[in-house]
């Protein structure tokens, strides 16, 4: 309203702060001896329909774990990257390097008689791939060792333990197998 008011203009300059980007990594888990997991980059808090497509240049990822790394963690870093609209943070992840998990080593026959104990069966074992010792833990098995199958299809388990769970994870197997009826064997006396 003109006649109220008198127009005025004025040349103001304005400072537009970056907006915060946060970028993150997980790190992961792989055994000895293999390659790194590829890192994937999160981000979180671009605007305005932005994408990372945005960014004139990319954070990359760079880490000192290569395949001959031993067993450990080891950092995953974010390096890099540059935007005229956001200011980076970075999450940086950890890359947890273990050793070369054992594998289970246990032949089940396929049928068993009725009767069978299970601990004639409960022979697993394990072992590092290509290494005849036995590795060092515990066996759980299911159903007990003490226990009876009636005939039919069964699926029995396994759980090994290992004794160093600092590097390794338990490790599970299962097998079928299948109970057959017993044969019964009569003997006849000679009744003189």
């Amino acid at each position: 309203d003109s006649v109220k008011y008198i127009s005025l203009s004025k040349e103001v300059q304005l400072t537009v702060e970056k907006a915060p980007l946060e970028v993150m990594v997980n790190g992961g888990l792989r055994p000895y001896g293999e390659s790194n997991p590829e890192f994937v980059l999160v981000y979180d808090g671009f605007v305005n329909g932005d994408t990372v497509e945005s960014l004139i240049s990319k954070p990359f990822v760079q880490t000192s774990a290569s395949e001959l790394s031993e067993p450990g963690s080891y950092e995953v870093k974010i390096l890099g990257g540059q935007s005229d609209n956001y200011e980076f943070s970075f999450k940086n992840g950890t890359l947890t390097v273990f050793k070369e998990a054992p594998e289970i080593v246990w032949e089940v026959p396929e049928t068993i008689p009725y009767g069978t104990k299970l601990e004639e069966v409960y022979t697993a074992k394990a072992k590092m791939k290509g290494e005849a010792a036995e590795f060092q833990g515990t066996y759980k098995y299911t159903p007990e060792k003490t226990a009876i199958l009636e005939v039919g299809e069964h699926t029995i388990k396994v759980i090994f333990e290992p004794a160093n769970s600092t590097n390794f994870e338990p490790i599970r197997a299962e097998r079928p197998v299948r109970v057959v009826p017993s044969k019964l064997q009569v003997v006849a006396l000679d009744a003189e």
